[in-house]
């Protein structure tokens, strides 16, 4: 397999040869296609009846998330099915596959790993629009939420309200000392 800078350069050679110097999936799959000893050549499936079916399970993952469903009691819709992360790696029974959305929803478990799902492809949209100026404010908000969301950061925080409660309590203290010192006073 190539370096990632090897297949950037591949890829750069072909781009530069559109006119208008974009880069086309097709472009890239008829340069390899038409060169038998092309660097991206192992890239591709050539045998037409496996390639057959790598398609129609990549159109079948498309129609799967393009089903959508109401959320009872709401004007919004979701997606009918999702998958886990845990899914995608063949599950722990090997099945994979997708689940009904309001089953997730509808075990804690299962929810929470969604939420873990969700706050990576977070990461991932920052990590690449991080750069747009006009998102600051967005990925502003998301980073006050994953540090409220997190498990470690919670209990952080909940340490750090204990600390705040033990100095306010200590401050109370203090405060109640001065006033009847005060008062003994007078």
């Amino acid at each position: 397999m190539l370096k990632n800078e090897e297949l950037a350069g591949e890829l750069e050679t072909i781009r530069l040869q559109d006119p208008l110097q974009r880069l086309h999936p097709k472009a890239v799959v008829e340069a390899v296609r038409g060169d038998e000893n092309h660097r991206l050549r192992d890239y591709f499936t050539w045998d037409k009846d496996e390639a057959l079916d790598k398609i129609q399970l990549i159109e079948a993952r498309q129609l799967i998330r393009v089903v959508v469903m109401d959320v009872p009691g709401s004007t919004d819709s979701v997606r009918a099915y999702v998958s886990l992360t845990p899914d995608r790696k063949g599950g722990e029974d090997g099945s994979g596959g997708y689940r009904s959305t309001v089953e997730v929803m509808g075990d804690k478990e299962l929810r929470s790993l969604m939420l873990r799902d969700a706050l990576t492809e977070l990461r991932t949209f920052e990590r690449k629009y991080r750069k747009l100026e006009a998102l600051g404010p967005i990925f502003d908000a998301y980073q006050a939420l994953v540090s409220e969301e997190e498990p470690e950061n919670r209990s952080r925080k909940k340490s750090r309200r204990a600390s705040k409660a033990s100095k306010k309590k200590k401050a109370g203290k203090k405060k109640a000392k001065k006033k009847a010192k005060a008062r003994s006073r007078h």
